[in-house]
């Protein structure tokens, strides 16, 4: 019965991961539809630098969450 009970853990665990890579990816791809629809919204001379310092946020916040989930 043991071995039975680690492997469910052993499953939960990796569906857990596999879970928080795709709705990572989810998060990423929906940053980068916010940012072409920002982008049709504003002049492109005013809007490069504003985009580049939104997605390394976007990096930063989700680098700290995966380091303090591990």
């Amino acid at each position: 019965m043991e071995a039975l009970e680690g492997k469910v853990i052993e499953l939960a665990y990796a569906l857990d991961t596999f879970y928080f890579l795709v709705m990572g990816a989810f998060v990423m791809w929906m940053a980068a539809g916010f940012t072409m629809l920002e982008s049709g919204l504003v002049r492109a001379k005013k809007y490069s630098g504003n985009s580049y310092k939104k997605y390394i946020f976007i990096f930063d916040i989700s680098n700290h969450v995966h380091d303090r989930r591990i």
